[in-house]
Protein backbone atom coordinates (compact mmCIF):
# COMPACT_ATOMS: atom_id res chain seq x y z
CA UNK A 1 0.00 0.00 0.00
CA UNK A 2 1.53 3.31 -1.10
CA UNK A 3 0.41 6.87 -0.40
CA UNK A 4 -1.44 7.06 -3.71
CA UNK A 5 -3.29 3.87 -2.79
CA UNK A 6 -4.12 5.07 0.73
CA UNK A 7 -7.40 6.88 1.41
CA UNK A 8 -7.69 8.88 4.62
CA UNK A 9 -10.99 10.16 6.02
CA UNK A 10 -10.69 13.39 8.02
CA UNK A 11 -13.55 14.21 10.39
CA UNK A 12 -13.55 17.63 12.08
CA UNK A 13 -16.13 20.36 12.60
CA UNK A 14 -13.56 23.04 11.65
CA UNK A 15 -13.48 23.73 7.89
CA UNK A 16 -10.09 25.40 8.32
CA UNK A 17 -8.61 22.33 10.00
CA UNK A 18 -10.11 20.05 7.36
CA UNK A 19 -8.65 22.11 4.54
CA UNK A 20 -5.23 22.40 6.18
CA UNK A 21 -4.86 18.68 6.87
CA UNK A 22 -6.36 17.70 3.52
CA UNK A 23 -3.92 19.91 1.61
CA UNK A 24 -0.96 18.59 3.60
CA UNK A 25 -1.91 14.94 3.09
CA UNK A 26 -2.68 15.35 -0.60
CA UNK A 27 0.67 17.10 -1.09
CA UNK A 28 2.23 13.87 0.24
CA UNK A 29 0.30 11.79 -2.28
CA UNK A 30 -2.57 10.51 -0.14
CA UNK A 31 -6.19 10.37 -1.24
CA UNK A 32 -8.56 12.12 1.19
CA UNK A 33 -12.23 12.31 2.11
CA UNK A 34 -13.64 14.94 4.46
CA UNK A 35 -16.62 15.15 6.83
CA UNK A 36 -17.68 18.06 9.04
CA UNK A 37 -19.57 15.94 11.57
CA UNK A 38 -20.45 12.42 12.61
CA UNK A 39 -23.52 12.24 10.39
CA UNK A 40 -21.49 13.04 7.27
CA UNK A 41 -18.77 10.61 8.34
CA UNK A 42 -21.19 7.72 8.91
CA UNK A 43 -22.90 8.35 5.58
CA UNK A 44 -19.54 8.22 3.84
CA UNK A 45 -18.51 5.10 5.73
CA UNK A 46 -21.67 3.34 4.55
CA UNK A 47 -20.37 3.46 0.99
CA UNK A 48 -16.58 3.69 1.35
CA UNK A 49 -13.82 1.96 3.27
CA UNK A 50 -10.97 4.39 3.98
CA UNK A 51 -7.62 2.99 5.05
CA UNK A 52 -7.23 5.44 7.96
CA UNK A 53 -9.62 7.75 9.84
CA UNK A 54 -8.44 11.00 11.44
CA UNK A 55 -11.08 11.95 13.99
CA UNK A 56 -11.57 15.13 16.02
CA UNK A 57 -12.64 14.44 19.58
CA UNK A 58 -14.38 17.73 20.44
CA UNK A 59 -17.32 17.93 18.02
CA UNK A 60 -20.90 19.11 18.69
CA UNK A 61 -23.83 16.68 18.88
CA UNK A 62 -21.94 13.40 18.39
CA UNK A 63 -18.38 13.74 19.66
CA UNK A 64 -15.33 11.85 18.46
CA UNK A 65 -15.54 9.20 21.16
CA UNK A 66 -19.15 8.35 20.34
CA UNK A 67 -18.35 8.29 16.62
CA UNK A 68 -15.34 6.02 17.18
CA UNK A 69 -17.52 3.77 19.32
CA UNK A 70 -20.13 3.51 16.57
CA UNK A 71 -17.46 2.72 13.99
CA UNK A 72 -15.95 0.00 16.18
CA UNK A 73 -19.25 -1.54 17.28
CA UNK A 74 -21.63 -1.19 14.34
CA UNK A 75 -19.65 -0.66 11.14
CA UNK A 76 -18.78 -4.09 9.79
CA UNK A 77 -16.74 -2.72 6.88
CA UNK A 78 -14.76 -0.22 8.94
CA UNK A 79 -14.72 -1.91 12.35
CA UNK A 80 -10.96 -2.46 12.21
CA UNK A 81 -10.00 0.68 10.31
CA UNK A 82 -7.10 2.46 12.09
CA UNK A 83 -8.26 5.62 13.88
CA UNK A 84 -6.11 8.62 14.82
CA UNK A 85 -7.75 10.95 17.35
CA UNK A 86 -6.90 14.67 17.35
CA UNK A 87 -7.98 16.99 20.13
CA UNK A 88 -7.35 20.26 21.93
CA UNK A 89 -8.06 18.84 25.38
CA UNK A 90 -5.17 17.83 27.61
CA UNK A 91 -7.34 15.80 29.97
CA UNK A 92 -5.63 12.41 30.24
CA UNK A 93 -8.82 10.84 31.57
CA UNK A 94 -10.50 11.66 28.26
CA UNK A 95 -7.60 10.13 26.35
CA UNK A 96 -7.87 6.91 28.33
CA UNK A 97 -11.46 6.44 27.08
CA UNK A 98 -10.10 5.63 23.66
CA UNK A 99 -7.80 2.84 24.86
CA UNK A 100 -10.59 0.26 24.87
CA UNK A 101 -11.43 1.23 21.29
CA UNK A 102 -7.89 0.37 20.15
CA UNK A 103 -7.23 3.62 18.35
CA UNK A 104 -3.81 3.85 16.72
CA UNK A 105 -2.92 7.45 17.58
CA UNK A 106 -3.77 10.40 19.81
CA UNK A 107 -2.48 13.87 18.95
CA UNK A 108 -2.83 17.17 20.77
CA UNK A 109 -3.68 20.21 18.64
CA UNK A 110 -1.78 22.04 17.33
CA UNK A 111 0.54 19.31 16.14
CA UNK A 112 3.39 19.18 13.65
CA UNK A 113 2.80 17.62 10.23
CA UNK A 114 5.61 15.16 10.92
CA UNK A 115 3.89 13.92 14.08
CA UNK A 116 0.77 12.97 12.12
CA UNK A 117 2.77 11.56 9.22
CA UNK A 118 4.82 9.44 11.61
CA UNK A 119 1.69 7.77 13.00
CA UNK A 120 0.33 7.23 9.48
CA UNK A 121 3.66 5.73 8.43
CA UNK A 122 3.61 3.36 11.42
CA UNK A 123 0.10 2.25 10.51
CA UNK A 124 1.10 1.63 6.89
CA UNK A 125 4.28 -0.16 7.94
CA UNK A 126 2.37 -2.47 10.28
CA UNK A 127 -0.30 -3.11 7.64
CA UNK A 128 1.93 -4.27 4.82
CA UNK A 129 5.49 -4.53 6.10
CA UNK A 130 6.77 -1.78 3.82
CA UNK A 131 9.99 0.11 4.48
CA UNK A 132 9.35 3.04 6.85
CA UNK A 133 9.39 6.49 5.28
CA UNK A 134 10.92 7.82 8.50
CA UNK A 135 14.40 6.41 9.28
CA UNK A 136 13.67 7.06 12.97
CA UNK A 137 11.27 4.12 12.96
CA UNK A 138 14.13 1.69 12.41
CA UNK A 139 16.28 3.10 15.22
CA UNK A 140 16.59 1.29 18.54
CA UNK A 141 15.73 3.03 21.80
CA UNK A 142 19.43 3.37 22.63
CA UNK A 143 20.11 4.94 19.22
CA UNK A 144 17.27 7.38 19.80
CA UNK A 145 18.66 8.29 23.23
CA UNK A 146 22.04 9.00 21.63
CA UNK A 147 20.45 11.08 18.85
CA UNK A 148 18.38 13.01 21.40
CA UNK A 149 21.46 13.76 23.49
CA UNK A 150 23.54 14.82 20.47
CA UNK A 151 20.75 17.06 19.20
CA UNK A 152 20.35 18.69 22.61
CA UNK A 153 24.05 19.56 22.66
CA UNK A 154 23.86 20.92 19.10
CA UNK A 155 20.81 23.04 19.92
CA UNK A 156 22.60 24.60 22.91
CA UNK A 157 25.68 25.39 20.79
CA UNK A 158 23.64 26.87 17.95
CA UNK A 159 21.57 28.95 20.38
CA UNK A 160 24.77 30.38 21.91
CA UNK A 161 26.12 31.18 18.46
CA UNK A 162 22.91 32.90 17.41
CA UNK A 163 22.83 34.94 20.62
CA UNK A 164 26.40 36.11 20.03
CA UNK A 165 25.73 36.96 16.38
CA UNK A 166 22.78 39.13 17.36
CA UNK A 167 24.93 41.05 19.85
CA UNK A 168 23.07 39.82 22.90
CA UNK A 169 24.71 38.83 26.15
CA UNK A 170 24.64 35.26 27.40
CA UNK A 171 23.13 35.43 30.88
CA UNK A 172 24.00 31.81 31.59
CA UNK A 173 24.52 28.48 29.93
CA UNK A 174 20.80 27.75 30.27
CA UNK A 175 19.19 27.35 26.80
CA UNK A 176 15.97 28.83 28.22
CA UNK A 177 17.77 32.14 28.83
CA UNK A 178 19.03 32.20 25.25
CA UNK A 179 15.57 31.44 23.89
CA UNK A 180 14.08 34.18 26.07
CA UNK A 181 16.56 36.76 24.73
CA UNK A 182 16.06 35.71 21.12
CA UNK A 183 12.28 35.69 21.54
CA UNK A 184 12.35 39.28 22.78
CA UNK A 185 14.26 40.23 19.64
CA UNK A 186 11.72 38.34 17.51
CA UNK A 187 14.50 36.14 16.16
CA UNK A 188 12.59 32.87 16.59
CA UNK A 189 9.33 31.75 15.00
CA UNK A 190 6.26 30.77 17.00
CA UNK A 191 6.79 27.23 15.74
CA UNK A 192 10.27 27.11 17.26
CA UNK A 193 8.99 28.47 20.58
CA UNK A 194 6.21 25.88 20.58
CA UNK A 195 8.67 23.06 19.88
CA UNK A 196 11.02 24.29 22.60
CA UNK A 197 8.15 24.37 25.08
CA UNK A 198 7.21 20.78 24.26
CA UNK A 199 10.79 19.63 24.72
CA UNK A 200 10.91 21.24 28.17
CA UNK A 201 8.52 18.50 29.25
CA UNK A 202 10.09 15.34 27.87
CA UNK A 203 6.86 13.36 27.90
CA UNK A 204 4.64 16.30 27.03
CA UNK A 205 3.74 15.43 23.45
CA UNK A 206 2.09 12.06 22.93
CA UNK A 207 2.12 10.39 19.53
CA UNK A 208 0.07 7.44 20.69
CA UNK A 209 -2.13 6.56 23.63
CA UNK A 210 0.10 3.67 24.68
CA UNK A 211 3.11 5.95 24.76
CA UNK A 212 6.45 4.28 25.36
CA UNK A 213 9.79 5.90 26.04
CA UNK A 214 10.71 5.11 22.44
CA UNK A 215 7.62 6.90 21.12
CA UNK A 216 8.37 9.99 23.20
CA UNK A 217 12.02 9.98 22.10
CA UNK A 218 11.00 9.74 18.46
CA UNK A 219 8.66 12.71 18.81
CA UNK A 220 11.32 14.74 20.62
CA UNK A 221 13.95 14.01 17.96
CA UNK A 222 11.48 15.23 15.30
CA UNK A 223 11.02 18.48 17.26
CA UNK A 224 14.77 18.85 17.71
CA UNK A 225 15.39 18.36 13.99
CA UNK A 226 13.00 21.20 13.12
CA UNK A 227 14.59 23.44 15.75
CA UNK A 228 18.09 22.78 14.39
CA UNK A 229 16.92 23.61 10.87
CA UNK A 230 15.49 26.94 12.02
CA UNK A 231 18.62 27.83 14.02
CA UNK A 232 20.78 27.15 10.95
CA UNK A 233 18.45 29.27 8.82
CA UNK A 234 18.47 32.23 11.24
CA UNK A 235 22.24 32.05 11.63
CA UNK A 236 22.73 32.01 7.85
CA UNK A 237 20.43 35.02 7.44
CA UNK A 238 22.39 37.05 10.00
CA UNK A 239 25.77 36.11 8.49
CA UNK A 240 24.57 37.07 4.99
CA UNK A 241 23.36 40.45 6.27
CA UNK A 242 26.71 40.94 7.99
CA UNK A 243 28.61 40.17 4.78
CA UNK A 244 26.51 42.68 2.82
CA UNK A 245 27.06 45.31 5.49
Amino acid sequence: MTQSQTTILIVDDSPVFLETVRNMLESKGFETRCALNAVEALELLNSETPDIIILDYMMPDVDGYELALRIRKTSSKNRNTPIIVVTSTTDTAEAEKFIALSVQGYLLKPFADDSLLLIIDKIMTDACGKEPLFPLLSMTENELVARFSDNRTLIEKKLRKLVLLTGLEMESGDPSAAVKNLREKKMLSNGFLSDFGKLSDFMGTLISINTTKRDALTECVILQTRMLEELDKRTEEIMKRSEKG
